[in-house]
């Protein structure tokens, strides 16, 4: 069979030269003009709005803590025991912007839910009342029971030791009062229920427990930081800071 004419294979193949240039031209043209606009895209999320985005991708950030369980009990402002040594659980936070919304009405349905799983919650446009009426409850009693080894109800059922308790919740109720804070249940009357046999009277305070253990304790966010809030105010509270350098002294003892 004889061959095509010269002229035409060489028409043929330019024609197919020139289609593959004209296919790898437009190729490069669309991945340039792909590029500019990933550029300009760039370009508005980093530079032009950057800042609302950082802010959006910030509050839509997940985070996953482990919680341990405390070592004792944490009892509800009626002296009643809510958590008493349970496993770890986790919990899961996610930042959202609150701004212009309702904060009582978006702590309702977590409130709701942690009552529902058992430990009993109410949402509170003030969570301070509540939170330094805990704290001087801890600060009263645990490191009393870490320094004399006696359980909640036997500090409480000697005069002596209960006087001392007295005079640390009126220092106390001091600080809180220097910061407007009006506690939402009284230390005392809480103090005295859970002593009762049927409630904490045999209860082991956690920095008991610590000081038995030798670990260390948490004397510096209980009575330490009653102290620190008390000198930034000028509250004097010469019990508190006793009570703390006793206790990290037992927690030197620990290294000789």
């Amino acid at each position: 069979m004889p061959s095509p004419p010269r002229a035409i294979t060489q028409s043929w193949f330019h024609a197919k030269t020139g289609l593959a240039i004209g296919a790898s031209a437009f190729i490069q043209a669309l991945v340039v003009l792909m590029l500019g606009v990933l550029c300009v895209r760039l370009y508005v999320l980093q530079v032009v709005r950057g800042e609302r985005y950082a802010e959006i991708a910030e509050n839509q950030r997940r985070r996953r803590l482990p919680i341990p369980a405390p070592r004792g009990v944490i009892f509800d402002r009626y002296g009643r025991p809510i958590v008493n040594s349970r496993p770890i659980y986790n919990v899961i936070m996610s930042r959202e912007d609150v701004r212009g919304k309702d904060l009582h009405s978006l702590i309702e349905p977590l409130a709701d839910a942690c009552t529902r799983a058992g430990m009993p919650a109410a949402a509170v446009p003030d969570a301070r009342p509540g939170q330094w009426r805990k704290v001087i409850f801890n600060a009263a009693s645990n490191p009393i029971g870490a320094l004399t080894g006696l359980t909640h109800g036997r500090v409480c059922e000697r005069p002596d030791l209960r006087a001392l308790v007295s005079g640390l919740v009126a220092e106390g109720k001091a600080v809180a009062d220097a910061q407007g804070i009006t506690l939402d249940a009284d230390p005392e009357e809480l103090i005295d229920h859970a002593a009762r046999p049927d409630v904490a009277y045999d209860h082991k305070a956690s920095m008991l427990q610590d000081v038995e253990a030798r670990r260390a304790t948490e004397i510096d966010y209980l009575n330490g930081g009653i102290a620190r809030f008390g000198r930034e105010l000028g509250v004097p509270t010469p019990l508190h800071d006793a009570i703390s350098a006793l206790i990290k002294g037992v927690e030197a003892s620990w290294q000789q």
